[in-house]
């Protein structure tokens, strides 16, 4: 039968203890090396974020701009559509810009798939403007959507978008407190 002397017994128990003491040091030594990276990756992430935005600060999204289809003239998610005539005749005959045609798009989509169910519901209309002085144009036209079934907003990344909700209701008070308030 194995027994342990008192002396291997307690080298080991120091050994284990000095042991411990080694790795106790470098974990606070990394926890320390994190806490001095943690500004650093917050301000990258900031960075990234702001990035995404500025890439996407031509963009409007359109909701509730019925799919038609090309040839038919019908309404048919299913068919080819032109988006971009799509999207002119809307500004034209809802938001009322008479020189819609005139504008210059990078790119006018939808986003998703097309759904099959013969137009019940439609995909929402991404457009990049070649000009900003358009897209602002056409965003300040934004108000005579109010009280219909189109929106249109613009198109920021969902964290910026989770962050700016989160601070909706701040914004709401400063203005009923008569302060000029809104996002950057």
């Amino acid at each position: 039968m194995f027994q342990l002397k008192p002396k291997n017994f307690d080298e080991k128990f120091t050994d284990v203890e000095s042991n411990s003491k080694f790795v106790d040091s470098h974990i606070k030594e990394l926890q320390e090396r994190v806490e001095e990276r943690k500004d650093e990756i917050n301000g990258c992430h900031k960075q990234i974020l702001y990035l995404k935005a500025y890439s996407r600060r031509e963009n409007l999204k359109f909701e509730g701009i019925p799919e038609f289809s090309e040839s038919s003239g019908q309404q048919n998610a299913t068919s080819k559509e032109d988006t971009k005539e799509v999207l002119v005749n809307f500004m034209e005959n809802v938001l009322g810009i008479e020189d819609a045609k005139d504008m210059e798009f990078q790119r006018v989509h939808r986003i998703g798939k097309p759904k099959s169910d013969n137009g019940n519901g439609s995909r929402t209309i991404i457009a990049r403007f070649l000009r900003f002085s358009d897209r602002e144009r056409v965003f300040k036209r934004g108000r005579k959507l109010k009280d219909t079934d189109y929106k249109m907003y613009e198109d920021i990344p969902k964290e910026l978008h989770d962050l700016r909700k989160a601070q909706m209701n701040k914004l709401k008070k400063a203005r009923q407190e008569g302060k000029r308030a809104n996002f950057s």
